[in-house]
């Protein structure tokens, strides 16, 4: 008959086994961990964890995107304010472009919330796909810029 192992509390733990042979620093505070007993920085007071991170986590083109959506927000938010302004001082421009300056900033702060909880969604996805859908925020926000010189008339 075979015994199982038990595991004895008076044991290490595998972080403490991990930092009595290194000198890693807490991700919070940076206070030296070497030889910690327990999994609780003593400096801030976080606790700590032992984990497998990828190297790599594929976020170059989900960045990509996200700058890409952030700067046609930006760009749109701008035109929108800029065109209501004028609206409201000099009467143009006219109410139909201001409206559709205002659906297309609504549309385009969407399409970042929707890139931000698709974030795990877009890193899973094959590395074509994902300069794809990159390149797609870029001609998004670029095609805000085209609809302003398009509706600028003054």
């Amino acid at each position: 008959m075979t015994s199982t192992p038990h595991h004895n509390e008076a044991s290490p733990s595998l972080l403490e086994q991990h930092l009595a042979l290194r000198e890693d620093r807490c991700p919070m505070c940076g206070y030296n961990l070497h030889r910690l007993r327990g999994r609780v920085c003593p400096e801030c007071g976080q606790a700590l964890e032992l984990r497998i991170a990828l190297t790599e986590p594929r976020l170059g083109a989900f960045y990509t995107g996200l700058v890409g959506l952030a700067a046609g927000v930006g760009f749109a938010g701008l035109v929108f304010l800029w065109g209501l302004i004028v609206y409201l001082l000099h009467g143009g421009p006219e109410l139909w472009q201001l409206t559709l300056l205002a659906c297309e900033a609504v549309v385009l702060v969407n399409l970042l919330i929707v890139w931000i909880r698709c974030a795990g969604r877009i890193r899973r996805l094959g590395p074509g796909l994902r300069v794809l859908l990159a390149g797609a925020t870029w001609c998004l926000s670029l095609s805000a810029m085209l609809l302003f010189g398009l509706l600028v008339r003054y």
